[in-house]
């Protein structure tokens, strides 16, 4: 019988599409290896859907009433666990220990993802990929049990990355530069940013990807003529990266 996996994570234009991407792309590494992956989320969102559209995973919803409270989150959560899941994938920022020691089980192992070192936490492997990351910033937070996989070795990006990997034009000889500042990025700063980078160099031109007022863009490609590509999604973002300085 195939392994089980089951991801707790969230997408809105409030938190970001961060959480969900990072999962997705765990989970299609597992799929490929014969696991049963799928995804537990608070409510349906507009972000959730895109960003799960194509895969081949079943997606459950507790509600919003029980996601506001840790506890009744994670009760809500082991409703949804089917029998024989192996593997427990946590990305949430509000979620922590209390949530995790709920859930934890000899029947299964809890794995966290985290980049802030910022809470406590009861899992057997915690996973931050930021680059510098060590033991020390986590010792608050974890136990002596906890399993550390620290810095950007443990990165989880999609495939196409690592494919395009040194791929990219480089400095001065390109100097069009990659915009995105996360899912659920403010539409007004968008256009704001990609102002200030416009206006350090005549040079450069922008790349720039996410949710923004059209017509605050507008006026940003208008007052810098043929250097402004903005595009609110793109399919394959290694690849729109690949072309960019």
């Amino acid at each position: 019988m195939s392994a089980r996996v089951v991801f707790r994570t969230d997408d809105s234009a409030e938190l970001g599409s961060g959480h969900v991407v990072r999962c997705r792309a765990l989970a299609d590494t597992l799929y490929k290896r014969g696991a049963d992956c799928r995804f537990v989320a608070s409510d349906p969102t507009a972000e959730l859907s895109a960003a799960m559209a194509g895969r081949p995973y079943p997606v459950d919803f507790i509600g919003a009433s029980a996601a506001a409270d840790p506890l009744l989150d994670a009760s809500a959560f082991l409703t949804r666990l089917s029998r024989g899941t192996a593997r427990v994938v946590l990305d949430h920022y509000g979620r922590d220990a209390r949530w995790e020691s709920r859930v934890r089980s000899p029947a299964w192992q809890l794995l966290a993802l985290d980049d802030l070192a910022d809470r406590t936490h009861d899992c057997d492997v915690l996973l931050d990929p930021g680059p510098g990351r060590t033991a020390t910033d986590y010792r608050p937070w974890v136990g002596p049990g906890t399993r550390l996989l620290l810095g950007s070795a443990y990165a989880l990006l999609r495939s196409g990355f690592a494919s395009r990997h040194d791929s990219a034009p480089c400095w001065p000889d390109s100097r069009r530069v990659h915009v995105f500042i996360g899912g659920g990025g403010h539409p007004a700063a968008l256009p704001l940013l990609c102002t200030a980078l416009l206006e350090i160099d005549s040079r450069v031109e922008v790349a720039a990807v996410g949710s923004a007022v059209p017509g605050a863009m507008n006026a940003v490609a208008s007052a810098f003529p043929g250097r402004v590509d903005w595009r609110g999604r793109v399919a394959d973002m290694a690849a729109h990266m690949a072309g960019c300085s």
